[in-house]
């Protein structure tokens, strides 16, 4: 029932985001970490229980119905920092980083801290999985 009535929500308020002068939709995530999109031309559709969002220049994120707690609308996209693939944040990408992924996917834990999840989300799927250290692996591997 919660999947229906957000679909309905999320269809709704895509269609009216521009006009009412929203320059982002923010997703809040299981464990608490928030996704902005920009919502000129983003379009929404649903397949499979997930939401497929595809933005104006067609970069497509697919987020689990599952998986979101709520969206809202904002004019602030908010800021991550650090450097994509350092996950223990030192400064660098390397064979650390990979190990340090792995032991967090090892763990369950969930990924509250923002930084932390942009790091780690080395493949952009607004996930952490194990193809987020298939990417770190090949992202070291051409440095």
């Amino acid at each position: 029932m919660k999947r229906i009535i957000l679909i309905i929500i999320l269809t709704i308020a895509a269609l009216n985001v521009q006009a009412d002068g929203f320059g982002y939709v923010k997703f809040n995530m299981a464990g608490g970490t928030e996704t902005p999109f920009a919502a000129d031309g983003l379009k929404i559709t649903f397949v499979d229980g997930n939401a497929v969002l595809t933005l104006a220049d067609g970069t497509v994120s697919t987020l689990n119905l599952d998986n979101i707690n709520y969206f809202y609308f904002t004019d602030d996209p908010g800021t991550v920092t650090g450097l994509k693939g350092d996950v223990n944040n030192d400064g660098e990408v390397g064979i650390a980083d990979i190990t340090a992924l792995i032991n967090l996917l090892l763990s369950d834990e969930q990924i509250s801290d923002a930084d932390l999840f942009f790091r780690a989300d080395v493949n952009d799927d607004n996930e952490i999985s194990i193809a987020d250290v298939t990417a770190l692996v090949n992202l070291v591997l051409t440095q």
